[in-house]
C-alpha cells in the first residue's frame, strides 16, 4: 500500500486524505441527523396527545362543576336549578367536543369509548338529579366515579402519546 501511495501524485494523495476525512466526519453527522429525526417523531407523538388531553381535562372540569351544582340542588337550594342546567349543558358540550377531538386524533382507540360512556353517564346523572332520584351523597359518589374514569382515560391517553415522563430519560 505504501508503494502504491508513494507513486501517486500529491493531488491524488490530498484527495484520498480528504475523502478519508469526509467519511470520518459524515458518519457522526448521519448518526446525529437520525437521532434528531427520532426526537422529532417523539415530539410529534407527544403533541398529538396534548390536544385530546386538554379536551378531556376541560370535560372533567365541567363534570366537577355539575357535581357541585347537583349538591346544591339536592340539598334544597332553590336558586341552583339554573346553574345545574347550565353546568349540564357545559358538560354535554365539553364531552361532545372531546369526543370529536379524540375521533380525529392518534389516541382515538384509547379515548372514544370512555368518552362516549362518560357522556351517557353524565346525561343519566343529570336526569337523576333533576328528578331527585339521587341523594346528594349518591350524586357525589356517582359524579366522582365518573371523574375517576375520565382521569383514567386521560392517563391512558398520556401514556399512549408519550406525554408521561420517562423516569429513565436522559438529562
Amino acid at each position: 500500500m505504501g508503494v502504491l501511495f508513494s507513486t501517486w501524485s500529491i493531488k491524488r494523495q490530498v484527495q484520498l486524505v480528504l475523502l478519508i476525512f469526509l467519511v470520518a466526519a459524515i458518519m457522526p453527522m448521519v448518526s446525529l441527523v437520525l437521532d434528531y429525526r427520532g426526537q422529532i417523531a417523539t415530539t410529534k407523538q407527544e403533541l398529538a396527545g396534548m390536544v385530546p388531553a386538554r379536551a378531556v381535562l376541560a370535560a372533567i372540569s365541567t363534570v366537577q362543576k355539575h357535581r357541585g351544582s347537583s349538591a346544591s340542588v339536592l340539598n334544597g337550594a332553590r336558586d341552583s336549578q339554573g346553574k345545574l342546567n347550565e353546568a349540564a349543558q357545559e358538560a354535554r358540550l365539553a364531552l361532545a367536543t372531546a369526543q370529536q377531538i379524540a375521533a380525529r386524533s392518534s389516541v382515538a382507540d384509547v379515548l372514544s369509548k370512555p368518552l362516549k360512556n362518560a357522556a351517557l353517564r353524565m346525561d343519566q346523572l343529570h336526569q337523576g338529579v333533576e328528578a331527585r332520584q339521587l341523594s346528594a351523597e349518591q350524586s357525589f359518589v356517582q359524579h366522582t366515579a365518573l371523574i375517576d374514569d375520565m382521569l383514567r382515560a386521560l392517563f391512558d391517553t398520556t401514556r399512549q402519546s408519550t406525554l408521561l415522563l420517562d423516569p429513565q430519560a436522559d438529562g
